[in-house]
């Protein structure tokens, strides 16, 4: 069941990487995109209109003390002057210690919020799933979250939701249409 997927449009960047064995080693990555859309062997996956695409990523790993620290992480896909199909922000740096317990975190909280909107179930389904097992029609799929970063773990918060959608196949064993369906979701990593 072979399924690629690949990025259509312009994209282009920096990446900028510094250290080496047994040291910190210190990466940027800057991209930036026009026309952007995730597209598989079936067609177009998301966002349904090519789009503007902005990512800026930095952060230190140093293995000695299995230690990463994000100094930034900001990340927008959608049209200009609209609504965006994707969000992600950090506003501050975040630390993780992967040697020492208790130590996943800030030592001032941050806090990292994402959304997610536009993408559609049924584009997303035949990448995971045979279409004779499960087909599905429509099912608009939005989410939204944040994770709460403190020392002492991270506190995940969200909501997930799917509307209009109708699906059949092996594993329904009939027809299913769901109007909408919601999951909110609270965790703690640690």
């Amino acid at each position: 069941f072979p399924v690629t997927i690949r990025v259509g449009g312009t994209l282009g960047g920096r990446v900028h990487l510094q250290g080496g064995a047994k040291k910190t080693i210190a990466g940027k990555l800057s991209l930036d995109g026009d026309r952007v859309q995730i597209l598989s062997s079936s067609g177009p996956v998301w966002p349904v209109t090519p789009s503007d695409f902005s990512a800026l990523i930095a952060g230190v790993w140093n293995s000695e003390e299995s230690s990463l620290k994000i100094e930034d992480l900001q990340m927008m896909l959608g049209q200009k002057g609209q609504p965006q199909d994707l969000q992600v922000g950090l506003d501050r740096p975040a630390a993780f210690s992967f040697k020492k317990k208790g130590e996943m975190g800030s030592k001032e909280p941050a806090v990292l919020q994402w959304s997610l909107r536009g993408m559609e179930l049924a584009a997303v389904v035949p990448l995971m799933v045979p279409p004779e097992k499960l087909k599905v029609k429509g099912g608009q799929l939005s989410a939204n979250g944040r994770a709460n970063i403190q020392r002492t773990g991270v506190e995940l918060t969200g909501r997930l939701e799917s509307r209009a959608m109708n699906a059949s196949g092996v594993w329904i064993r009939g027809d299913l249409r769901v109007n909408s369906v919601a999951l909110d979701f609270r965790g703690w990593v640690s």
